[in-house]
């Protein structure tokens, strides 16, 4: 079993305060949940699994719009303007 490490840019360890020194271990077949380790200190911590996200309450955007009742009128195209000299 190969574990792909992720540096994480920013982040700070909780227990050393050491920052830029956390990555995510993944499996790539994914028969384990990401970890996040600390390569200063010892510090290993398994993540959350990652599940379906919450839905958001439907507003008012979210309803279908009617399609608008036009007809199709022809264009009407104007001649420039004459310039006087």
């Amino acid at each position: 079993m190969t574990l792909r490490k992720r540096f994480i840019a920013g982040a700070v360890c909780p227990r050393c305060s050491a920052m830029d020194r956390v990555v995510i271990l993944e499996d790539p077949d994914g028969a384990e949940p990401p970890r996040r380790a600390c390569v200063a200190c010892d510090f290993e911590e398994a993540m959350a699994p990652a599940g379906p996200l919450p839905q958001a309450p439907a507003g008012k955007h979210d309803q279908p719009r009617p399609a608008p009742q036009t007809t199709a009128q022809p264009l009407k195209f104007f001649p420039p303007p004459r310039r006087s000299s």
